[in-house]
Formats: C-alpha cells, structure tokens, sequence
C-alpha cells in the first residue's frame, strides 16, 4: 500500500473528471447569478415595474423584493466565485443557488397555474430578444437546477474524504486514523 506523501505526489496538480466536472457545472451557476443579479440591478425602475403588474406578489413587498432578489443573487455569484478558492464557501453558494432557483421555478409555476394566457417573460430582457415565454422559462429553470444538483453532487463527491488525500485528517482509502497513528485495514 502507498502512503498517502506518494498518492498526494501522483495527485498534485491533475484535475479529475470529477473535479472537472463540477468547475464546469459551477461556471454557468456564476454567469446567470452574475448576469441576473447585475441586469436587475442596472434596469431596477423596469424590474419595479414588471413586480408591479405580477399577480403574485403583493404590493407591500414588491420594494423589499426589488432590492433584494437582485442583492441575493450577486451574493450567490461571489459565494460561488470564492468557492474556487474556499470550498466552503462554493458549497453555500450552491446551496443558496438551490434556494433561489427553487423559489424562482415555484414562482413560474404559479404563474403558469393563474395566468392562462401565454405572455414573455422579462425577467432578463430575454423577451424582446428571444421572446421565450413562462413555458420556456420553466424549462430553463428546471435545467439549471439540474445543473446545480448536479454540482452540488459533484462538490460532495470530491470533498470525501477518500477522495481527497490532503494530511490535514483525510487519509488514504482503506486506512483509519487512531490515537495519532495509521492502521491500516486491508
């Protein structure tokens, strides 16, 4: 069996499909918080006024939302950003990604349930543009919080401890540690 200086040697500075997989299922998240979170912010008098005229949102909240939804989603942006250097902090901004966007397609499916006419979506200026509607938009919704699932997946994966032979309390797969020394197991 290798002790786990020669894995970590083996290891250092290759990236696995895991890894890889879960950089490239994040950067997405980080573009569409990033842009969501900006756009809203940079067309807010637009934004107040398509809150306005949702049926779903009561009048009381529509300024407490205004500022808020786009202040959420720049803080998801820069957790997820951080994330590349503290996994922690990508795993609360995952987590929070996950909530927004949960909040969000449940939002869309009330629409969808009240509002039977079909009408663009201007969440992202994306119905001048493209004219997607609630439909698509829900679909849409539903693909990245696969995409998050899916990186939420990943991050667990790749912060197992077997995964990961760093010294710092992970040891090599199929040893434990106990009082201070290695035992190995197999």
């Amino acid at each position: 069996m290798q002790d786990t200086a020669t894995i970590e040697k083996k290891r250092a500075g290759k990236l696995t499909w895991q890894e890889g997989g879960m950089w490239f299922s994040i950067l997405p998240l980080i573009a569409l918080t990033g842009f969501s979170g900006v756009a809203k912010f940079w067309l807010l008098d637009r934004f107040l006024s398509e809150l306005g005229q949702a049926a779903l949102i009561p009048s009381r909240a529509i300024g407490a939302i205004a500022w808020g939804v786009p202040s959420l989603l720049c803080a998801t942006c820069v957790t997820l950003l951080l994330g590349f250097w503290w996994p922690r902090m990508r795993l609360v901004g995952l987590l929070a990604f996950g909530a927004l966007m949960t909040v969000f397609t449940m939002y869309i499916t009330g629409i969808l349930l009240m509002e039977p006419e079909e009408r663009p979506c201007d969440c992202l200026g994306l119905a001048e543009d493209l004219g997607i509607g609630w439909v698509a938009h829900y679909w849409l919704n539903i693909g990245f919080l696969m995409l998050g699932t899916g990186a939420f997946l990943l991050h667990r994966w790749v912060r197992r401890p077997e995964f990961n032979v760093n010294g710092n309390g992970a040891e090599a797969q199929g040893s434990i540690k106990k009082a201070g020394e290695f035992i190995s197991i197999n």
